[in-house]
């Protein structure tokens, strides 16, 4: 025979067992987005590491084509990443932006890079 009390007992089990697979889930979902999150500041801090590389081998040189279209690339990459980038970086990556950002040649010798 089943009691009232078993209904009440059956039904909390399930109602607790509901929160507990929704805060599960939620918890996932919460750690995933971080994870994302984290992944995509570091493609931003390797974009910034690609960016200072290609300045400093391009500091004197003229760009042929192919270096041209590399440049182009990861100009507007870098202008996507810099929301990303840690706090104690942005003051640096926004003066080397402003520095640079909108060059086409690097051979200018009386403006050079740095």
């Amino acid at each position: 025979m089943v009691t009232v009390l078993d209904v009440i007992s059956d039904g909390v089990k399930i109602g607790l067992g509901s929160l507990l697979t929704i805060l599960g889930t939620w918890l996932g979902v919460k750690r995933e987005r971080k994870s994302k999150f984290t992944e995509k500041r570091f493609s931003a801090v390797q974009g910034v590491v690609q960016l200072c590389d290609f300045l400093m081998a391009a500091q004197g040189q003229h760009l042929g084509q192919a270096a041209g279209n590399d440049w182009n690339r990861i100009r507007s990459d870098n202008l996507a990443y810099g929301a990303l980038l840690p706090e104690e970086l942005q003051q640096q990556y926004q003066a080397v932006l402003r520095d640079v950002l909108f060059r086409d040649h690097f051979d200018d010798q009386q403006n050079p890079l740095i």
